[in-house]
């Protein structure tokens, strides 16, 4: 009776194995681990006076790759200098004011990764 419990359960084990083999491994590896954040474009943006400007944020994987990031929806903008820049929370740069300033971009995956673009503005051509 213990032999023929023990080729059920070899049984079952192959054809486990089996379905999994033919169907791909469900336990897939998780993605490479996000070491930093890029703002793109950067690191100096010049715009003129009144016009705007997307901004993307960009992370750096464990891997040495840079892929879109994801879960864009989770990244905060600030503006270091509202008389000068206005950024929305999609990242979309308003010019406001004449000068330089910086948009920091922060993402917190688990923990909170920062990048920041020089902005500056110059007056309409």
């Amino acid at each position: 009776m213990a032999a023929r419990s023990d080729l059920r359960s070899n049984l079952a084990q192959l054809a486990l194995a089996m379905g999994c083999a033919a169907c791909g491994d469900l336990r897939s590896a998780p993605p490479p681990q996000v070491v930093a954040i890029s703002i793109s474009p950067g690191p100096t943006i010049d715009i003129n006076l009144g016009t705007t400007h997307p901004l993307a944020v960009l992370e750096l994987n464990a891997a040495g790759q840079l892929v879109a990031i994801a879960s864009p929806a989770s990244v905060r903008f600030t503006s270091r200098d509202t008389t000068r820049v206005l950024v929305d929370m999609t990242g979309m740069l308003t010019a406001v004011g004449t000068g330089t300033t910086y948009v920091v971009a922060a993402w917190d995956s688990p923990r909170t990764l920062v990048d920041s673009v020089r902005v500056d503005v110059a007056s309409s051509r």
